[in-house]
């Protein structure tokens, strides 16, 4: 899998680690309003999209590979 879309879901925390989705390139967490702790360590993931994340509190970002973070 080299996308997962989770925009607008109502999770509240996410934690994504190298091993369970070794080939993922691209997260979209657009509009989950409800997030508030992140925690991403993977090699391949190179784009997030973040935007309308309005309670998001805590952010651990660690990737090789990551050229693009949309925040707005």
């Amino acid at each position: 899998m080299n996308t997962l879309n989770l925009s607008g879901t109502t999770i509240c925390a996410f934690s994504l680690s190298m091993s369970s989705l070794p080939k993922l390139t691209y997260l979209d967490l657009s509009d989950c309003r409800l997030i508030e702790r992140l925690s991403l360590h993977s090699k391949s993931l190179s784009k997030l999209n973040l935007s309308g994340c309005s309670s998001l509190l805590e952010i651990s970002v660690a990737s090789e590979e990551m050229t693009n973070i949309k925040l707005y």
